[in-house]
């Protein structure tokens, strides 16, 4: 019985001693572990309460990010020309606001791209046979006859900017008019069939490009304007306004017809 209590006594203290010896192995490879990862951030040199705050881990993401850059999985702002021919200067931000590209961050005033998926939404707008600097163009052009016609709307409502003014004492009991009545469907369409045949008569496909059949733009041809017959361009810019005022005028109209309003 004594020699029993005696092993077990052995074995406990073999076993206390080796979770000691243990212990202080892992404790010693744990520091060993953090000294490696603090050379890889770069902060090995600081205190070591500061070698892994959030600031320094933060730093250590963007100079990682930044180094990715330079070798190229990473793609900045100015450098987006490279993947796509003719690229406007802010052409980031319409693939981030217009196409909803994710994959990027901000150094600064840099934008950074992920080349892999930059080339991805390259394919992808091959397969659509989109040329992303004209889609550019396209939406501006967009945004700015939207702009026109919000702008002669409000001019027509009486909403343009405020001034002051003085109104005379009689000036009362003037109710607002009915809305003009759309033109006739047949009218607006011999007119947009009209501009299609000048388009095609006087070859201004050269000049002009047509978007899914509705809405038109001049080509950037300002560098070469010197050299085009005089009135081109005023030609060019009227036809556009033509073109894309008559479908939208037909858009109107068949709006109308759908909601049974205003129709003739």
């Amino acid at each position: 019985m004594l020699c029993f209590s005696k092993c077990k006594e052995v074995i406990i203290k073999f076993i206390t001693f080796y979770q000691k010896v243990m212990e202080e192995q892992i404790l010693k490879e744990i520091k060993e572990l953090k000294s490696i990862i603090a050379t890889l951030v770069g902060s090995a040199d600081l205190p070591k309460k500061d070698q892994f705050s959030k600031e320094t881990l933060e730093k250590s993401a963007k100079q990682f990010k930044k180094l990715s850059a330079e070798r190229g999985e990473w793609v900045k702002d100015g450098d987006l020309s490279k993947y796509f021919k003719g690229a406007p200067y802010h052409m980031g931000r319409v693939i981030r606001n217009e196409l909803s590209f994710t994959h990027y961050f901000k150094q600064g005033y840099e934008y950074y791209y992920n080349k892999k998926d930059l080339l991805d939404l390259k394919r992808e707008l091959v397969k659509r046979n989109v040329d992303l600097p004209t889609f550019v163009r396209y939406i501006e052009e967009q945004a700015k006859f939207k702009k026109l016609i919000e702008t002669a709307n409000a001019k027509m409502k009486g909403k343009g900017k405020s001034r002051r003014f003085v109104l005379p004492d009689d000036l009362t009991d003037i109710p607002e008019c009915s809305p003009a009545k759309l033109p006739p469907i047949d009218v607006v369409k011999e007119h947009i069939q009209n501009l299609k045949e000048q388009f095609k008569r006087d070859n201004l496909s050269e000049y002009i490009d047509i978007h899914k059949d509705r809405f038109a733009m001049r080509k950037d041809m300002s560098y070469y304007d010197r050299y085009h017959p005089t009135g081109l361009t005023n030609m060019c810019r009227k036809w556009c306004d033509d073109f894309n005022h008559a479908n939208d005028t037909l858009y109107k109209i068949k709006q109308s017809q759908k909601s049974g309003t205003n129709d003739r």
